[in-house]
């Protein structure tokens, strides 16, 4: 989870960025024009083409797997992605991502902020110093900070509910209103932000945990489940649905009931 300090340093970098960027126009330095051909613009566009073209992004993804020494399976489980869009993105030259997709696959492969750069590129994408989001991913490539369960809670705390809607599971507040629903289950706020738990009020004295559903962001989508001894994001354990979250967190109170 992250702490308040890296939070507060993240706000000063995005308002830094967002409000003291300098704009410069460009004036023509002649007004001469210059008539070609249609035989030599299309030969210039051929040759340009054919001496800056660049590997396709398939060719620089497994390029990188195959440089760290890694599986396909370790990347695509590490970056929470389903193997069929990975496979997809591996065998179809033409395909293109969604760039949310390629910063998932790059926070797992843990790329340096040049080579995130130019990984970007090949699909047509880039960071911007106007959006938040990207600010918010720029930072913690500069701090080296590659856990996307972090990237994705940093995105809910600074970016507006409307502007963050790309998950299925869209927003944690009707999570939120469902969850006030199950019996034995009793939504607590924590002390120091806006984050909530869930409480098992119904469990047995033997087991000492408590909480079956925790650090839920009310105006955004991260929560963590509690699952084989751990703490475990919602994206790491492939939840999508609130159905997928009410089922688990009953048969996690069925359990410290017992």
């Amino acid at each position: 989870m992250l702490t308040q300090t890296f939070l507060d340093e993240l706000k000063d970098y995005i308002d830094n960025a967002l409000f003291s960027s300098d704009f410069i126009c460009y004036s023509p330095a002649s007004e001469d024009i210059l008539v070609y051909s249609p035989e030599i613009i299309s030969q210039d566009i051929e040759d340009y083409i054919g001496n800056n073209r660049q590997p396709v992004l398939n060719q620089v993804l497994f390029d990188l797997i195959d440089k760290r020494g890694l599986t396909d399976a370790q990347v695509y489980n590490k970056a929470g992605l389903d193997r069929k869009l990975f496979s997809k993105i591996r065998t179809n030259p033409s395909y293109k991502p969604k760039k949310n997709t390629l910063v998932s696959i790059a926070f797992a492969l843990k790329l340096s902020e040049d080579e995130f750069d130019s990984f970007l590129e090949t699909a047509g994408y880039s960071l911007s110093n106007s959006d938040t989001q990207d600010l918010i991913i720029k930072f913690f490539l500069e701090k080296k900070r590659y856990d996307i369960d972090e990237l994705h809670e940093a995105f809910d705390r600074f970016i507006p509910k409307k502007q963050h809607t790309e998950n299925p599971l869209t927003s944690n507040a009707v999570l939120l209103e469902t969850l006030k629903t199950i019996p034995g289950l009793q939504l607590n706020k924590h002390v120091k932000s806006n984050m909530q738990n869930g409480e098992c009020v119904t469990r047995k004295p033997h087991h000492r945990r408590k909480n079956v559903i925790g650090d839920i962001s009310p105006e955004g989508t991260y929560f963590t489940l509690y699952k084989n001894g751990s703490w475990t994001s919602r994206n790491k354990l492939g939840i999508t649905t609130i159905e997928q979250v009410i089922k688990h967190v009953k048969s996690d109170i069925a359990f410290l009931s017992r």
